[in-house]
């Protein structure tokens, strides 16, 4: 796994006992100089995570494009060859949401040259030292630029022209806590008393002085954080729901296996869309090479829903008819879950918005 440099002593640093060949014979620690080269330090991280000399490409070759074969092969006990389950998932899952930040950040870089022209019209527009006519000339540019619209929501005055602008962003028809509260007693809606804590921390950050893409933001950030962990709790669902549909002969452990598989090709294949849809946007767009996007997305996101089918009657050894059957089942189940585990993160990502 390791090309450090071996150590011409042949003593084992850890136990002691001698060292014949790379590894120690009884304790497994290998005989590399302590000191390595800083890029060690980048190396080391790949090979602790996938074994990096072929076997974690191995895997993933496994993964792709044998669906199934690789929970087999585990079980059957045929596993030195590949990368454990466990380390697979943590490994591309870390992949995956720091690739989606990266472009999450990169996205929200692309606004910025727009905020700063907004808060430098902003600050022309308060200032005192325009003239009536300056400040409507100014205004006439922004109207043409379509620009007027953000700043109506981050200035409140435009005293240079003699216009007083309105904050317009409302919570259920409320542009106010104490609104809200009167609202919700003279219409007496359940859906107030539902969305109450939200829109109390809708206007506690109002008061923040706080626009709507700020709000967003923070909102998107902090729902980025929490999703790993929310979908690495969700895999015990997962597999309970297999278990469920093959309670014979299959040990919960062998759904826990086949459970990381299918969702480490899921996270692998979100990887890759993302990867090719950043690309795109770099290049022109061009006819042409929209109509190979989008075959290349149907492609994948294709494959991505047929896998499961595939998967699954390679791994049980079922008829194809009773792996649609359960694959039909369990997309529907597993539709309803994700869709509450992330509205049910939604609402928490928003509440822990400071």
């Amino acid at each position: 796994m390791s090309h450090g440099k071996l150590r011409d002593d042949k003593t084992c640093l850890n136990c002691g006992r001698e060292v014949i060949d790379r590894f120690c014979a009884h304790c497994g620690q290998e005989n590399v100089e302590p000191r390595q080269p800083f890029l060690r330090l980048i190396t080391h991280f790949f090979e602790d995570f996938t074994h990096y000399d072929g076997q974690f490409w191995k895997t993933i070759r496994a993964l792709v494009f044998s669906p199934g074969e690789l929970t087999k092969v585990y079980l059957e006990g045929r596993r030195q060859q590949y990368v454990p389950p466990v380390r697979l998932y943590i490994f591309l899952s870390f992949i995956t949401f720091f690739i989606l930040s990266l472009t999450f950040n990169v996205g929200d870089n692309q606004t910025k040259a727009g905020v700063g022209k907004t808060q430098l019209v902003d600050s022309l527009l308060t200032s005192n030292s325009l003239t009536q006519e300056d400040s409507l000339l100014l205004v006439k540019i922004l109207e043409k630029e379509g620009v007027i619209r953000d700043i109506e929501e981050s200035s409140n005055t435009m005293p240079a022209i003699g216009i007083q602008l309105k904050d317009d962003s409302k919570f259920l028809n409320a542009y106010t806590w104490e609104e809200y509260l009167t609202l919700k007693d003279e219409e007496g809606g359940w859906y107030y008393t539902l969305l109450q804590p939200f829109a109390k921390k809708y206007f506690e950050l109002k008061e923040e002085n706080l626009s709507l893409n700020q709000i967003a933001k923070s909102f998107g950030e902090t729902f980025m954080h929490t999703l790993p962990k929310a979908l690495f709790f969700y895999l015990p669902f997962f597999a309970l729901l297999l278990w469920l549909f093959h309670r014979k002969r299959w040990w919960f452990f062998d759904h826990g296996i086949f459970t990381l598989h299918y969702f480490s090709f899921l996270l692998l294949m979100m990887t890759v869309m993302v990867l090719v849809g950043v690309l795109f946007d770099l290049l022109p767009q061009m006819g042409w090479l929209v109509w190979i996007y989008r075959v290349v997305a149907f492609a994948g996101w294709g494959y991505s829903f047929m896998y499961f089918f595939l998967a699954h009657r390679r791994f049980y050894q079922t008829r194809r008819r009773y792996s649609l059957t359960i694959g039909i089942a369990l997309f529907c189940i597993n539709l309803v879950g994700i869709t509450l585990m992330t509205v049910s993160l939604a609402a928490i990502s928003f509440l822990l918005i400071h």
